[in-house]
């Protein structure tokens, strides 16, 4: 007698495991794991202890089910973008989200010299990083320093594989499984999630067909380095910063984009050939005052998201530049916006009433100290001049 859960049948399971055992050479219990994971559940063990032959349990399992959300998906546009995007109507655990995100920093190492399935990995990063940064807009829940790290840090060491044996490519693809196992138990079925999963069974496919390449397999990266003070541009294209610091040979760009510090791969950024913006380049989080505090004295300071002084207004109001490391006594003090509508989070209302502070204090068009260290940080590849030292 044939099992069936959630309306599928052993048999049907069955068959797509022996793909997968044929695909990615895996003995038939683990297949037969994948297989089910494919389909929402743990493994095999979990379907056959689902499985029921009795319309009544059937009923059961579906009542279930957690209720489809109204809408599905919701709709979201990048920052100064016209075009519209969309995503699940869901949140995904940020437990969820790292562990995706560490797999997929991973296999972007691995994957330098097949930019096939580079690129639709990298995709799937791009896409989750929006999901991510729209699901958790409270940045006690999701600091920037986290966020900024999850999809894009890549502190893992895999090295890059140039010519890798069967096995090592199906412990690949089983990682890209792993990936649409997570995402699946997490999202309800939609089709943005279907794209992100259809990335994944490309990067599968293209792995495959890995390209024969000659590089010296004795390092991670071989190419030429970024000059620092460049422009460089992360997420599909869309966001730039400045190079501080690039390892060719790991494969590592530290670069200060608008929304701070950033380690990335050398494949997460494109360089343009059009290096203009590179000159007047001013990183939001260095520029745009986060707040304003007032001391006992009557003396008045702009300091940025880091609490970085970066004005000081007198108690007869003149106006001038401040070392970013003086440490400032807020007697009183606002801020203009929170972590959630960060103007570097594309909110335009917070970008304007940080401008229009500036701009009250007759600075909008002037340097201070702190942008003034920008010079300073790539001549010596040191970024954490830019970053507060308490």
């Amino acid at each position: 007698m044939n099992r069936t859960a959630n309306g599928h049948s052993a048999e049907y399971i069955k068959r797509q495991a022996n793909k997968i055992k044929k695909q990615l050479g895996v003995p038939m219990h683990e297949a037969l794991d994948i297989a089910s994971m494919n389909l929402g559940f743990s493994n095999w063990e979990n379907f056959i202890n689902s499985s029921t032959t009795t319309g009544d349990a059937v009923q059961k399992v579906r009542a279930a089910a957690i209720p489809l959300p109204t809408p599905l998906v919701l709709k979201f546009f990048t920052f100064l973008g016209k075009s519209a995007y969309y995503r699940p109507n869901a949140r995904m655990s940020l437990k969820a989200h790292q562990e995706v995100a560490d797999i997929l920093n991973m296999l972007r190492n691995a994957l330098e010299y097949n930019k096939r399935a580079l690129n639709a990995v990298t995709a799937t990063c791009n896409e989750l990083d929006e999901w991510v940064q729209k699901e958790y807009t409270d940045r006690s829940e999701l600091p920037d320093n986290v966020h900024s790290e999850m999809y894009y840090g890549n502190d893992d060491d895999t090295p890059a594989e140039t010519s890798p044996t069967p096995e090592r490519i199906a412990e690949l693809q089983k990682l890209c499984l792993k990936v649409k196992h997570v995402l699946k138990g997490s999202y309800h079925d939609c089709k943005p999630l279907q794209a992100v999963l259809l990335k994944m069974d490309q990067a599968i496919k293209w792995m495959d067909n890995w390209p024969a390449v000659k590089k010296d397999p004795t390092r991670f990266r071989v190419g030429k380095e970024i000059p620092s003070g460049s422009i460089v541009f992360y997420k599909s294209k869309t966001r730039p910063a400045i190079l501080i610091s690039h390892d060719k040979y790991m494969g590592r760009v530290v670069c200060y984009s608008h929304e701070g510090v950033l380690t990335l791969s050398r494949s997460s950024v494109t360089v343009p050939t059009n290096q203009s913006l590179a000159k007047d380049f001013k990183p939001m989080r260095l520029w745009l005052p986060y707040g304003k505090a007032t001391t006992a004295g009557g003396e008045e300071f702009l300091f940025n998201r880091d609490y970085m002084p970066i004005w000081k207004k007198s108690a007869n109001g003149t106006v001038s530049s401040v070392s970013p490391s003086l440490q400032i006594d807020k007697t009183k003090s606002e801020v203009f916006f929170n972590d959630g509508n960060a103007p570097w989070h594309r909110h335009k209302d917070s970008h304007e009433k940080c401008f229009n502070a500036l701009k009250e204090w007759g600075v909008e068009n002037k340097n201070s100290e702190l942008l003034n260290l920008i010079p300073d940080a790539i001549a010596t590849g040191n970024v954490s001049l830019l970053k507060p030292d308490y």
